[in-house]
């Protein structure tokens, strides 16, 4: 280590930290499949709505939440990583991310799927929050850039791989009929 601009102690250049690819792969992999996780619905939404014999104001709530909780949410998970470490929030992302994704899959009506879909959003904002970090921490100077813009690269192809994997040949959606639609409406649309 030696002393860089205004006396702060930086590691030598370096073509790359041990195991600095190594990081990338696993972080952007999470980022990668979340980036998904927020396109992959737009294809099947009217399957879905068919599958609960729920109208489209209420299967949009599906979509609509990815929005809400993502950027509601995107800041205050940085910051909770530089308090509580970059590396617990994305591992607590992830277990979130697949967690919810397995609930979504397992939703009886579509007010526990928004529900659900929310909590797997939580997740995604948690993964995309400490990303950066984590890479601009191990990729030594000068790299820091390239690990982010190669992570943004990533980040920016899960949206239109998502909708051709959604559209893939997939068994039809069909609830059981022992789990009857909720007519409860949870929020406006919701009918």
């Amino acid at each position: 280590s030696h002393r860089g601009a205004c006396g702060s102690h930086v590691r030598p250049p370096a073509e790359s930290a041990p195991g600095a690819w190594c990081i990338f792969v696993n972080v952007d992999g999470g980022t990668f499949m979340s980036a998904i996780g927020g396109s992959v619905v737009n294809v099947v939404w009217p399957a879905m709505g068919d599958a609960f014999h729920a109208n489209v104001a209420a299967i949009e709530w599906v979509i609509i939440i990815y929005l809400l909780v993502v950027s509601g949410t995107l800041l205050m998970f940085g910051r909770l990583g530089d308090l509580r470490g970059h590396k617990k929030m994305y591992v607590a992302g992830f277990v979130l991310f697949v967690l919810g994704s397995a609930l979504c899959g397992l939703s009886p009506n579509q007010y526990v799927l928004i529900g659900f879909r929310g909590f797997q959003r939580l997740g995604a904002a948690m993964l995309f929050a400490a990303s950066p970090a984590i890479l601009t921490s191990n990729f030594p100077p000068p790299r820091p850039a390239q690990g982010v813009g190669l992570q943004g690269t990533f980040t920016y192809l899960g949206p239109p791989v998502g909708p051709p994997l959604g559209a893939s040949p997939a068994p039809p959606l069909r609830r059981p009929a022992h789990r009857p639609a909720l007519p409860h409406p949870a929020a406006p649309g919701l009918e």
